[in-house]
């Protein structure tokens, strides 16, 4: 059996896929030609990210995908993105400082917030 740097986990009541090794992480995520199933990974995988995810995908359908998402992610074009990005980050930084010191704060609240508006002013 071969040893990887790979662990699942029950942390309460929600299941965690530990990745150690940067390897395992590289045959997971960043193989871009024509990927096989990882044994043991889809089943933990799919219940964290659901069926259809893009890190789930194999063969031909990983293939359409990645050509197609390669182009979105390419320096040029994430180039002309970078005054919108710092457009959001800014108006982040003025939210976190507004928010009065020493108190509890949803970070998750204000960072999904934050992605949704770089996502919202660089796709549209």
């Amino acid at each position: 059996m071969k040893k990887t740097g790979m662990a699942s986990f029950w942390l309460m009541t929600e299941q965690f896929l530990s990745v150690t090794h940067h390897e395992d992480v590289k045959e997971l995520l960043l193989k871009s030609t024509y990927r096989r199933p990882i044994p043991g990974m889809g089943k933990h995988m799919e219940m964290i990210l659901g069926v259809n995810a893009l890190v789930l995908l194999n063969k031909d359908a990983w293939k359409t995908h990645r050509k197609l998402l390669g182009r979105a992610f390419h320096y040029e074009h994430l180039k002309s993105m970078v005054g919108d990005m710092c457009f959001a980050t800014e108006r982040f930084v003025k939210t976190l400082k507004q928010f009065p010191e020493g108190e509890a704060m949803d970070v998750y609240q204000v960072m999904k917030c934050v992605t949704m508006d770089v996502i919202g002013l660089t796709s549209f």
